[in-house]
Order: C-alpha cells, then sequence, then structure tokens
C-alpha cells in the first residue's frame, strides 16, 4: 500500500489525533512525528518517519526503516547518541540523513535531539535500600 494512500486513510481519525477545537488546530502525538503536526511530511505513519526520545540517559534517534513498513516491531532502526556527542545536533543530522530522511524532518530532528539534550536528560539518583 503506498504511503499517499495510507496518509488519505488516517489523516483525519487515528487513535494518536489530539484536536484542540478551542484553537483550531489539529496535533498528532504517534511514535515518529517529531514536530507533532498533523501532515503528511511529519507523519509517523509515513515511510520517512524520525524519532527523537531519552532513554536511560542517553538521546536516542529512531529512523523508520522503509522496508519493514508492514512489520511494527521493527520498522525503526535506533541509535544512541554517546554523551559527549548528545550536545551536537549534527550527530542527529548525520543519522537522519544517512537514511534518506528529508531534510526538514532531519532539522526538526536535530533540533528536538538539541532540546532533549539539553533539558531531558539528567543523571538518574539511585535510590537506597
Amino acid at each position: 500500500m503506498s504511503a499517499d494512500l495510507v496518509w488519505k486513510l488516517v489523516n483525519q481519525s487515528h487513535s494518536k489525533l489530539k484536536k484542540q477545537k478551542s484553537i483550531g488546530v489539529t496535533f498528532s502525538a504517534e511514535k515518529g512525528n517529531v514536530a507533532n503536526i498533523n501532515t503528511r511530511a511529519f507523519s509517523g505513519y509515513s515511510p520517512e518517519a524520525v524519532d527523537v526520545t531519552v532513554f536511560r540517559n542517553r538521546v536516542v534517534v529512531s529512523v523508520a526503516d522503509k522496508d519493514s513498513i508492514n512489520k511494527p516491531a521493527t520498522r525503526f532502526n535506533r541509535t544512541s547518541l554517546k554523551p559527549e556527542a548528545q550536545l551536537s545536533s549534527k550527530a542527529a543530522i548525520a543519522a537522519t540523513l544517512a537514511a534518506g530522511v528529508n531534510p526538514v524532518v532531519a532539522r526538526m530532528a536535530a533540533a528536538r535531539a538539541d532540546r532533549l539534550s539539553r533539558h531531558g536528560v539528567h543523571k538518574v539518583k539511585r535510590s537506597k535500600k
């Protein structure tokens, strides 16, 4: 099934759609939507989806594999950025552009990785038992 057909089917009704009726804006919260905007370019359902998260105090850049679009469990290839490279948005851009992602989406992913590395990654204090 083509990406255009999938987008036509799910753009107005899917489980991760967040409609703000008071201001007339629609957001989307699915995995792979870096900007949380409900458009085809940023959609997590597109073959060029990119996701940036924090896992175990590291920034993780996940890029969708175009060949495994029908296999949701193995769809994303994850790259964990090293702690010294987390403040560099160049590492996130390199990880996304190497996979053939739209440059606009790659810049959005780099900006999100930069924000998460500055504000979202904190040292974990282990509780004493």
